[in-house]
């Protein structure tokens, strides 16, 4: 109802402006309650990630945890709130519990630090595996903290490590291949004596150690040594022995200069022990192979001498056979000479006198054979008929002459069948049996080639 006095439309504009603001308020209540309702699901929705994480999470307020989440609890080995309340570095591996500290410190404060790097954590129990941080400052309640996420990389730095370990054992590998064929080339150098390639092998031996500023190696062989330039006798020393023909004529070591951690033998590795044993075996064979071409350096440079010597005594042999020769020639002429000079004469005289049938057959050959004695035939002769026997011979001769069966039967006192007999003999002698070869043309022949 309306004071007295009071103007009617001012009343009505009051109870309007309250209408609008009891909606303007309720309708502030309705967003307050959604806001709040979406906060909550929000929030829900965030603790929900946070602890179904494959991450470790925690926040620290200060120095000490306030919050973790089920996966860091779960990758610590710790129960499921025992985190809560521990001091941050802890959960780190002493190696890195100072300098988590330090940059927890800087966040705190506003200075900057890494917001990525890799530690290695602590397990409840003592042990401990590696983790990558993500970590970055926020205020919590008030007051500052950080925010951390941890992630186990156990896995990938282990798969790291054997992967660098193997490309390490591959890379030592190639130097080892690297030295044998290194050892290998110094053998196919033209003119490299026994001694350039053992020196050569000391230079090649140290780079395919695990440790080359720190390796010297030495190689014996009988008197002689020869090494490095640092080379000196330590504790952690192996060597090999080097075999030739099944003995050993020397040793080779190799040795470190300083102490290193141990391995398979002392600080070297079995790859080390497998390829100072190689070194030493091809070292043998080298040795072998230089000796056997030594000597036979020295079995060729003795046969040439050899060669020389037959060669200047050949020399004189003919030169012997030359006076030989002419002292043959020139007895043959003497003989000659003397022939024509003493004997033929008093033949001819004697053809001039009276002599019956069978002394003048006996005269003809006597002058025949004496020109034979003067002429190639005898020799020629007796180089085919060495096998002939004396009575083969001197029918031989008659029949050259021409003298037929019956004369030879009666200048030698035979038979005519005998004769004949001593005919086919020297025909099958001389290769004539069977043969249309007249016997006396062959027996010329043999005077005439």
């Amino acid at each position: 109802m309306e004071k007295p006095g009071a103007a009617p439309g001012r009343s009505l504009t009051t109870v309007r402006d309250l209408r609008q603001r009891i909606a303007r308020l309720e309708a502030l209540e309705t967003d307050r309650a959604r806001v709040q309702k979406d906060l909550g699901e929000s929030e829900k929705r965030y603790r929900t990630l946070v602890e179904e994480s494959f991450d470790g999470i925690f926040v620290q307020r200060g120095y000490r945890i306030s919050f973790a989440n089920r996966r860091l609890h779960e990758i610590l080995g710790y129960a499921e709130g025992e985190l809560v309340g521990l001091d941050h570095w802890r959960i780190y591996h002493p190696e890195f519990q100072a300098i988590t500290r330090e940059r927890a410190r800087a966040r705190m404060s506003g200075r900057p630090a890494p917001p990525q790097y890799e530690v290695k954590l602590q397990r409840k129990d003592g042990s401990w595996l590696y983790g990558e941080v993500n970590a970055r400052a926020i205020s919590f309640d008030g007051e500052p903290g950080v925010q951390v996420w941890i992630r186990d990389i156990t896995e990938r730095k282990l798969s790291e490590e054997a992967l660098g370990r193997r490309t390490q054992a591959l890379g030592k590998r190639i130097e080892e291949l690297k030295c044998l064929y290194g050892v290998a080339n110094l053998v196919e150098r033209r003119g490299a004596s026994l001694n350039d390639v053992l020196q050569g092998t000391l230079g090649i031996i140290p780079p395919a150690w695990q440790y080359p500023d720190i390796t010297a190696a030495r190689i014996t062989l009988g008197q002689s040594v020869l090494q490095t330039d640092r080379f000196r006798e330590t504790p952690w020393r192996q060597a090999s022995g080097i075999m030739v023909r099944g003995q050993e004529a020397g040793r080779l070591e190799v040795c470190y200069l300083e102490e290193r951690p141990p391995g398979y033998e002392g600080p070297f590795l079995q790859e080390e022990r497998d390829l100072i044993n190689a070194i030493g075996k091809r070292l043998g064979r080298i040795i072998e192979r230089h000796e056997a071409e030594e000597a036979l350096r020295v079995r060729e440079s003795e046969l040439q001498v050899k060669a020389r010597q037959l060669e200047e005594l050949n020399t004189a042999l003919r030169v012997l056979l030359e006076h030989r020769n002419q002292e043959k020639m020139q007895l043959q002429q003497n003989v000659l000479s003397n022939v024509e000079r003493l004997v033929r004469p008093y033949l001819d005289q004697l053809a001039g006198s009276r002599l019956d049938e069978e002394q003048r057959i006996l005269l003809r050959i006597i002058q025949s054979n004496l020109s034979d004695l003067t002429s190639p035939f005898a020799s020629h002769l007796n180089s085919k008929v060495l096998n002939l026997t004396p009575a083969e011979l001197r029918i031989s001769d008659l029949i050259r002459n021409g003298e037929t069966t019956k004369d030879i039967a009666g200048l030698l006192g035979l038979s005519p069948e005998t004769v004949c007999c001593h005919r086919r003999n020297i025909r099958l002698k001389l290769g004539l049996t069977n043969k249309k070869v007249n016997l006396r043309s062959y027996l010329q022949s043999l005077g005439q080639n």
